[in-house]
């Protein structure tokens, strides 16, 4: 198992809304002292890209990751060159993510799902010896070249590339070839070990010593009352029970990889669908597998045995309008004020 440190605290600056907040969003996890925004490109919803480059101009230390980019939808030219740029802007405060993505929404732009491992690693590959410079030849599993390369040579470097993955395969590859791996959100804190377990394995097979960067994006509530901080987040997991449940690929992070088996999921989304409240449907149970909360002497505790688990970043995803998200990041940044004092 890893040593256990103070794991470094970021906010998810989500593309389902507005643009706009996320910089003020941004500038304020900065002046609370967080370590890193993270940003997601879930497809048909706002460029995650244009965002970081704004968040990058209105923001000065904090951390820039991105929660991840997927390659069926950006060819790998266009990542080198808009990686540069933001290079260019936020130095090397930017990490690179990059992951296969959910095959049904790649599928909707006619676009063939195939052989998603192979793709990231070529696309990991040629990505980095772009932004190194290099001519590129390649008759790729998706994507084919010949003498690609960027038409500058005052190139910024090679950001570091982490790599979204969920299943042993891709989790084993990723601790092969990544800087650092992004797992998804709802990852139970039991699929954790096993990931943190299959990451391991990949990178001791490829004889790499230290431990990756492990980033997992999680909800976070905090309260006086323990009790009143988990009610608070069913909601959110109802969420996502009714939006993932009907996806083959992401019910196992609830089912083979979560505590439910596949009729409870069914039979959750389905009560949900037909009305039922969250505070009915979703067990608090639920609530300790997938999120942070608790008051904050409780949430210390999580925080710390999601850092036992090998977790070395963990990003909070707010939820709710403009004004809860401010008090979410607060209350990260409390957390992590309280978590800094005590290992001093």
């Amino acid at each position: 198992m890893p040593v256990v440190s103070v794991p470094r605290l970021g906010v998810h600056l989500s593309n389902h809304g507005p643009a706009a907040p996320c910089l003020e969003l941004a500038r304020l996890a900065e002046s609370e002292g967080l370590d890193s925004v993270w940003l997601s490109e879930d497809l048909y919803f706002r460029g995650a890209v244009p965002i970081a480059g704004a968040v990058a101009a209105v923001t000065s230390v904090i951390d820039i990751g991105f929660g991840v980019l997927t390659p069926y939808s950006r060819h790998v030219s266009l990542m080198a060159m808009e990686f540069a740029a933001l290079l260019d802007i936020a130095g090397p405060r930017v990490i690179a993510g990059i992951g296969a993505g959910v095959a049904a929404r790649t599928r909707s732009m006619a676009i063939e799902y195939a052989s998603p491992l192979a793709t990231v690693k070529e696309y990991v590959d040629v990505f980095r010896r772009l932004m190194a410079g290099e001519a590129v030849t390649i008759q790729g599993v998706m994507q084919s070249a010949t003498d690609l390369r960027l038409s500058f040579t005052d190139l910024p470097g090679i950001p570091p590339v982490y790599v979204a993955a969920v299943g042993p395969k891709a989790l084993e590859q990723a601790g092969r070839i990544s800087d650092g791996v992004v797992l998804s959100l709802m990852s139970s804190r039991s699929y954790i070990t096993w990931a943190f377990e299959r990451i391991q394995a990949g990178a001791t097979a490829a004889g790499r010593g230290a431990a990756l960067p492990i980033v997992v994006y999680m909800p976070l509530a905090v309260a006086e009352r323990a009790e009143d901080a988990v009610a608070s987040l069913k909601p959110y997991i109802a969420y996502y029970i009714k939006r993932w449940a009907p996806i083959e690929s992401l019910q196992l992070l609830f089912t083979e990889w979560g505590p439910l088996s596949r009729d409870e999921l069914l039979e959750m989304a389905k009560a949900l669908e037909a009305g039922r409240s969250p505070a009915e449907v979703i067990p608090d149970d639920l609530i300790r597998s997938y999120c942070i909360a608790g008051d904050l002497e409780g949430c210390q505790r999580q925080v710390e045995s999601l850092a036992a688990s090998g977790v070395t970043d963990i990003i909070i995803d707010p939820s709710g309008d403009l004004a809860t998200k401010r008090g979410t990041i607060q209350a990260v940044a409390a957390l992590r004020r309280a978590l800094h004092e005590k290992s001093e």
